[in-house]
């Protein structure tokens, strides 16, 4: 990444950064990477694809929107319930 393109996303619950990418095309221009060492991981469960954010320990739900070269891409889902506290 190039530090003078890098944007924060926020977390859709607290609005703290969840995590940092390049603007890109995709979802509101704000995919993820998940190859990136400082985002963070997708885990999936019975209800899709989450992050799990390190400020407020929620489950933000993510859909996955592109793969090119560097692997596939991630976005925010549009609806996020806020009220599931991982551990």
């Amino acid at each position: 990444m190039n530090p003078r393109n890098i944007i924060a996303v926020l977390c859709p619950c607290c609005r703290k950064p969840l995590y940092r990418t390049t603007p890109t095309a995709g979802v509101h221009g704000k995919a993820m990477t998940s190859r990136d060492a400082t985002n963070p991981s997708i885990d999936h469960d019975s209800k899709g694809e989450f992050v799990k954010c390190p400020h407020c320990h929620l489950r933000i739900s993510m859909i996955r929107v592109s793969d090119d070269d560097h692997g596939p891409k991630w976005a925010i889902h549009k609806i996020q319930k806020c009220d599931c506290r991982l551990p």
